[in-house]
Protein backbone atom coordinates (compact mmCIF):
# COMPACT_ATOMS: atom_id res chain seq x y z
CA UNK A 1 0.00 0.00 0.00
CA UNK A 2 2.89 2.56 0.77
CA UNK A 3 3.93 1.87 -2.79
CA UNK A 4 0.47 2.44 -4.38
CA UNK A 5 0.55 5.88 -2.05
CA UNK A 6 3.74 7.12 -3.72
CA UNK A 7 2.61 6.07 -7.19
CA UNK A 8 -0.10 8.09 -6.48
CA UNK A 9 1.70 11.43 -5.39
CA UNK A 10 4.07 10.92 -8.02
CA UNK A 11 1.36 10.78 -10.51
CA UNK A 12 -0.48 14.21 -9.68
CA UNK A 13 2.55 16.16 -9.81
CA UNK A 14 3.68 14.50 -13.16
CA UNK A 15 -0.17 15.24 -14.79
CA UNK A 16 0.18 18.85 -13.27
CA UNK A 17 3.70 19.21 -15.26
CA UNK A 18 2.62 17.40 -18.19
CA UNK A 19 -0.83 19.09 -18.61
CA UNK A 20 0.79 22.57 -17.87
CA UNK A 21 3.67 21.67 -20.89
CA UNK A 22 0.66 21.59 -23.38
CA UNK A 23 -0.79 24.30 -25.23
CA UNK A 24 -4.06 22.87 -26.30
CA UNK A 25 -6.81 23.57 -24.01
CA UNK A 26 -8.31 20.09 -25.28
CA UNK A 27 -5.95 18.48 -23.21
CA UNK A 28 -7.07 16.17 -20.28
CA UNK A 29 -3.59 16.20 -18.72
CA UNK A 30 -5.14 18.32 -15.49
CA UNK A 31 -7.98 16.13 -15.33
CA UNK A 32 -5.94 13.35 -14.85
CA UNK A 33 -4.10 14.87 -12.06
CA UNK A 34 -6.94 15.36 -10.33
CA UNK A 35 -8.43 11.92 -10.50
CA UNK A 36 -4.69 10.94 -9.00
CA UNK A 37 -5.16 13.39 -6.26
CA UNK A 38 -8.21 11.83 -5.58
CA UNK A 39 -6.88 8.45 -5.76
CA UNK A 40 -4.51 9.49 -3.01
CA UNK A 41 -7.03 10.84 -1.05
CA UNK A 42 -8.70 7.34 -1.37
CA UNK A 43 -5.67 5.45 -0.89
CA UNK A 44 -4.64 7.64 2.56
CA UNK A 45 -8.56 6.87 3.58
CA UNK A 46 -7.76 3.36 3.33
CA UNK A 47 -4.82 3.74 5.72
CA UNK A 48 -6.54 5.63 8.40
CA UNK A 49 -9.48 2.69 7.79
CA UNK A 50 -7.17 0.03 7.91
CA UNK A 51 -4.85 1.84 11.26
CA UNK A 52 -2.25 2.54 8.97
CA UNK A 53 -2.06 5.62 9.92
CA UNK A 54 -2.65 8.07 12.46
CA UNK A 55 -5.27 10.29 12.61
CA UNK A 56 -3.34 13.41 12.73
CA UNK A 57 -1.39 12.64 9.69
CA UNK A 58 -4.64 11.54 7.67
CA UNK A 59 -6.13 15.41 9.12
CA UNK A 60 -3.07 17.04 7.95
CA UNK A 61 -2.28 15.45 4.31
CA UNK A 62 -6.19 15.78 4.06
CA UNK A 63 -6.10 19.21 4.43
CA UNK A 64 -3.52 19.77 1.56
CA UNK A 65 -5.15 17.91 -0.47
CA UNK A 66 -8.10 20.48 -0.29
CA UNK A 67 -5.98 22.83 -0.84
CA UNK A 68 -4.23 21.54 -3.62
CA UNK A 69 -7.86 20.60 -4.96
CA UNK A 70 -9.21 23.94 -4.94
CA UNK A 71 -6.20 25.23 -6.70
CA UNK A 72 -7.27 22.29 -9.82
CA UNK A 73 -10.24 24.12 -9.49
CA UNK A 74 -8.98 27.11 -10.76
CA UNK A 75 -6.91 25.86 -13.60
CA UNK A 76 -9.89 23.91 -14.92
CA UNK A 77 -12.46 26.63 -15.08
CA UNK A 78 -10.30 28.85 -17.77
CA UNK A 79 -10.22 25.49 -19.93
CA UNK A 80 -13.63 24.11 -19.62
CA UNK A 81 -14.86 27.56 -20.17
CA UNK A 82 -12.92 27.61 -23.26
CA UNK A 83 -13.89 24.21 -24.44
CA UNK A 84 -17.79 24.85 -23.44
CA UNK A 85 -17.43 28.44 -25.60
CA UNK A 86 -16.02 26.31 -28.87
CA UNK A 87 -19.11 23.87 -28.04
CA UNK A 88 -21.52 26.14 -27.69
CA UNK A 89 -20.82 29.14 -29.35
CA UNK A 90 -23.39 32.05 -27.81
Amino acid sequence: MISQVQRSAVSVSSNIAYGLARVSSNDQAHFYAYACLMELLCQLTLRLDIDYMKENAYDSLSLTIDKVAVRFNALQKPAINKVLRQCFPA
